[in-house]
């Protein structure tokens, strides 16, 4: 089988979890991506997304590690959105949705703006697998007071969804 041939049997064999097309669909489809963000944030009632990019790269420099999103986007209220496609465990997600987090969080706020101000920005990781393997369909993690159960408000969300897509 020649190298084309494979390449179009491989294509005709991808799904949605595939990353190109999970890019294509999300980001070339703003139904389909607003639809997606109401279904995993559903107490936000999201009406609207804007400024969709696929496969938007943040990389400053050659020294530090950057970060590819498969899709950002924003919403009515200026909230941002890095939506990602997961199908392996690298068992690497923590620290993962950290680095993406923070290149969010630089952009969500600008020069002179109060605090209070800033948007708060959310990192969807869409797996093909249970991260915490706790059996549930949606994790969501905040930042505690370890000593409590008081929760600090940071603006930063983080939600692990186990997908059943094809």
């Amino acid at each position: 089988m020649s190298t084309y041939e494979e390449a179009l049997k491989a294509w005709k064999l991808a799904g949605f979890k595939d990353g190109m097309i999970f890019s294509w669909i999300i980001s070339e489809h703003k139904d389909i991506c607003l639809e997606l963000l109401q279904l995993i944030l559903p107490d936000l009632e999201i009406v609207d997304v804007k400024n969709i990019k696929k496969e938007d790269t943040h990389k400053q420099n050659t020294v530090f590690h950057g970060a590819r999103f498969d899709i950002y986007a924003a919403d009515e209220h200026g909230r941002m959105y890095d939506i990602e496609m997961q199908v392996s465990d690298e068992h690497n997600l923590g620290k993962r949705i950290s680095c993406y987090q923070s290149y969010l969080t630089q952009h969500a706020l600008g020069a002179g703006q109060d605090y209070n101000d800033r948007v708060d920005t959310y990192v969807i990781f869409i797996c093909d697998f249970d991260f915490f393997g706790a059996s549930l369909p949606v994790y969501t993690t905040e930042v505690c007071v370890k000593e409590s159960d008081l929760i600090l408000d940071t603006g930063v969300v983080n939600c692990y969804q186990k997908h059943r897509i094809m």
